[in-house]
């Protein structure tokens, strides 16, 4: 099987496929989908079935992916696939934000770009 990649408009079933990962950014990203900003993608493979909301950003050294959330089956396998589709689309760096501490590890060859602190007032 060739890896897939389709892009979904926005729906409000999307809140269900990101339950767990959307957190408190529900909103601001189905606003980024709908002003195409961000997209959602959904990739196949063999072992993968992954939906994810992506946005690129551009940077002084070249434009990034970011992974504002996923979800699926074969997360290992569809960051690669994810990461070589991006490189083919000229973006250099990808990143992504997580609650889940295991994810960095299970991703090869991300390291801390930052750090963000909360605090309820």
């Amino acid at each position: 099987m060739m890896p897939e990649f389709k892009r979904y408009q926005w729906s409000d079933e999307f809140f269900k496929v990101f339950e767990k990962s959307l957190n408190d950014d529900a909103q601001t990203l189905k606003h980024q989908v709908l002003n195409e900003r961000a997209q959602v993608i959904r990739v196949l493979d063999d072992g993968v079935d992954l939906w994810t909301i992506l946005r690129r950003e551009r940077r002084q050294d070249g434009d990034e992916l970011v992974f504002c959330c996923v979800e699926g089956t074969g997360l290992k396998k569809g960051y690669l696939l994810i990461e070589q589709w991006a490189k083919s689309l000229g973006m250099v760096t990808s990143r992504f934000h997580s609650l889940r501490g295991g994810l960095a590890r299970m991703c090869d060859g991300y390291n801390v770009a930052e750090i963000v602190y909360r605090k309820e007032l």
